[in-house]
């Protein structure tokens, strides 16, 4: 199981610098600062669980930059191949190639380009596919203790992705088997895993116009409406298995499920894979929200199901392999272009070396991507910033402007006239981008007014206020 935990690893170290850093992949690191701070916990976003800021702690704790950070992430999501690995051990029936659907398992999960992809993006899943894939061997082991993982699992893979709930379909259908005592420990695990989640939906259903009409809006906020559901799904299934796998895969898959449909060792396994793949689909149509990556929790359900399939019939690896051979893989997931990671660290590292109390906003001229005040923010906190001594958010210390201008040979004009911070002068890792110093958030303001034309965005400080001065309610932004 290490060698495949390593295997996973070593593919998914490739991507590190690959990583995004927007308000998505950074919001469960932030949220875990939050509550490290002495803030209250909160999930980074409205859709999201407790799960998400749990499983940022290992990360910021042991990260001591933000590629550290995203280098403990990384690791922790390669989980995924040794847990399928294992649950296929588990859930196969004893024979002497029990072994071979395990490796095959472990193997689909470290290579899947798009679990790779969810790591790198960050907001496609989170740690879903981790999570879902730990449910399994928990369900499998059975017994008091995985029971209640199984039951405590289950809730956190949806507070990574809600759409995981669609999966509960296949988890109930699993643990069938259970007696007594497993179902009260796993219903127990569940409700108290779930009852922060409940506490936050109901937070979430007290905007003032109805619980129902809350919740609807948030479930609501990344549907579709003028795709029609057929289109929906065709797109989902065409993107997540032919173009993201590629057809080799996911004709093999397909064989895999129809033979363990007729093999009856694996009947019932597969028939509850299908239902749980069948429960993601349900939601996702429902809410007419689905997305090609929602499928991509479903994956250890397949692993397994394909892995138990070669257990008792190995033959079937020489059919499944000529599949991929015959129609193709995708063998690496698509090279994303640098996220900017170091070039982020080397900002964060010399912002924690000034020693004066500053506050740390920014502004874009254009399209509003580029660097993020939260990155930059936390990045210094990993090299050793004190947010006590170092940071403000009264307005009255000197301002760290970040200037994220447009994509234009003659915007750096914008600047030409103003004061930048030569210690945090960021011009060489990125050219469209300027480290200003102002006295005060005034002095910042007065310089934004005298802009022409004006940004398009300015501020970005909540997020890091949030983590790092969680006790503040009302700060002074631009």
């Amino acid at each position: 199981m290490l060698a495949m935990w390593a295997v996973a690893g070593a593919i998914r170290w490739q991507h590190l610098q690959e990583a995004t850093l927007g308000s998505d992949a950074l919001g469960q690191f932030l949220a875990a600062w939050t509550v490290l701070s002495g803030g209250a916990p909160v999930p980074p976003n409205p859709e999201g669980g407790h799960s998400l800021w749990l499983l940022g702690l290992p990360c910021v704790l042991i990260g001591r930059s933000l590629e550290g950070v995203f280098a403990v992430r990384f690791v922790l999501g390669a989980l995924v191949a040794p847990l399928g690995a294992a649950a296929a051990w588990v859930w196969a029936p004893p024979s002497r190639t029990r072994w071979l659907g395990a490796v095959v398992t472990g193997l689909m999960l470290a290579w899947d380009p798009g679990l790779v992809d969810t790591l790198v993006v960050s907001f496609r899943g989170y740690g879903a596919p981790e999570l879902v894939a730990l449910a399994l061997l928990a369900a499998g082991l059975g017994g008091r203790l995985g029971a209640g993982i199984a039951g405590a699992s289950a809730v956190a893979a949806t507070g990574q992705h809600p759409m995981a709930a669609g999966l509960a379909l296949g988890v109930v259908g699993l643990v069938g088997r259970w007696g007594r005592q497993e179902w009260q420990w796993a219903l127990g695990c569940l409700v108290v895993a779930a009852l922060p989640r409940l506490v936050w939906l109901w937070s979430l259903g007290s905007c003032g116009a109805g619980f129902m009409e809350c919740l609807g809006t948030v479930a609501t906020g990344s549907a579709e409406p003028d795709v029609d559901r057929l289109t929906m799904l065709k797109r989902a299934f065409w993107d997540r298995f032919v173009v993201e796998t590629g057809p080799g895969v996911a004709l093999a898959l397909g064989v895999g499920l129809l033979v363990g449909l007729w093999e009856r060792h694996t009947r019932s396994l597969t028939a509850v894979v299908l239902l749980a793949g069948l429960g993601v689909l349900l939601l996702g149509l429902g809410i007419q929200g689905l997305r090609p990556y929602h499928l991509r929790a479903l994956m250890p359900f397949l692993a397994v199901a394909v892995g138990c399939v070669i257990s008792v019939r190995p033959a079937l690896l020489v059919a499944l392999a000529g599949c991929v051979v015959g129609l193709g893989i995708r063998w690496t997931a698509p090279s994303a272009p640098d996220g900017g990671v170091r070039g982020v660290d080397a900002f964060g590292a010399a912002l924690a070396s000034v020693d004066v109390p500053m506050q740390v906003e920014a502004v874009w001229f254009g399209d509003p991507v580029g660097v993020e005040p939260g990155a930059v923010v936390l990045s210094a906190r990993q090299h050793g910033l004190d947010p006590a001594r170092q940071l403000v958010v009264d307005g009255s210390g000197p301002v760290v402007l970040i200037v994220n201008l447009a994509d234009d040979p003659t915007a750096a004009g914008l600047v030409q006239d103003a004061r930048i911070w030569p210690e945090l002068d960021a011009a060489a890792t990125w050219p469209d981008v300027r480290v200003l110093r102002a006295e005060s958030l005034d002095e910042a303001r007065a310089w934004l007014q005298s802009t022409d034309p004006p940004p398009v965005v300015a501020g970005g400080s909540f997020d890091w206020v949030k983590a790092f001065k969680p006790s503040v309610t009302d700060h002074q932004s631009l």
